[in-house]
């Protein structure tokens, strides 16, 4: 039996962009190659799907933030495009290798492989990642992945509701109360006077999603 195809989807449009990046050199660097064969997807800030040449490697968090503020992330026009399949198919992933020399003529080439996965190993963090919306479109694709699931994973980046759900489930909670934001927009002193008298200080404010 030969090794097993899994793809690594890191990278991603949020703010935590960078932190994926480290997440996911740490993954390639602890996968057993004689086991999996890793294949990197990654996505850029604009949200193009690439297979890079060179994998991220291992490095803290801390220093890939840093090292993005002082270089602009750069994705060459000549690297692979990958596109998910969103639907069950042999081919899990199509890339797209185009031919730059020719780019600008009146007719473009480019060469179009399919790839195929086991399994998905997404690693991209907060939305667009990890609130729901990558874990359905791998559940159109009908392609196995690591992680929560499409109700789970939305659950979790929404604070709201997961109290919400936890309340039901009779789990205990801390004194909270939410804030939306035409209330603040409309009347944020008031606001402020509503959790002085519910929840008194400290208190932790936090996004809900």
């Amino acid at each position: 039996m030969g090794r097993l195809r899994i793809g690594v989807i890191y990278g991603g449009r949020s703010s935590e962009h960078e932190v994926s990046l480290a997440s996911a050199a740490s993954i390639f660097g602890h996968l057993d190659r004689t086991r999996y064969e890793a294949i990197p997807l990654f996505i850029g800030k604009t949200g193009r799907w690439y297979i890079p040449d060179v994998l991220p490697t291992t490095e803290s968090a801390g220093a890939v933030i840093q090292k993005a503020r002082e270089v602009s992330p750069f994705i060459p026009d000549a690297a692979n495009e990958a596109h998910l399949v969103p639907h069950p198919a042999g081919d899990t992933v199509v890339t797209i290798a185009r031919d730059t020399s020719v780019i600008g003529q009146s007719v473009d080439r480019a060469v179009v492989r399919g790839l195929s996965l086991d399994v998905v190993f997404p690693i991209v963090h907060g939305p667009f990642g990890e609130d729901g919306t990558l874990q359905g479109l791998l559940e159109l694709a009908n392609v196995p992945y690591v992680g929560a699931g499409v109700l789970s994973s939305a659950l979790a980046m929404d604070k709201v509701m997961a109290k919400v759900h936890f309340a039901a489930r009779g789990l205990p909670l801390v004194d909270h109360t939410v804030v939306q934001g035409p209330e603040w927009d409309h009347d944020p002193d008031r606001v402020i006077r509503r959790i002085e008298q519910q929840l008194g200080y400290p208190i932790f404010v936090k996004p809900a999603n």
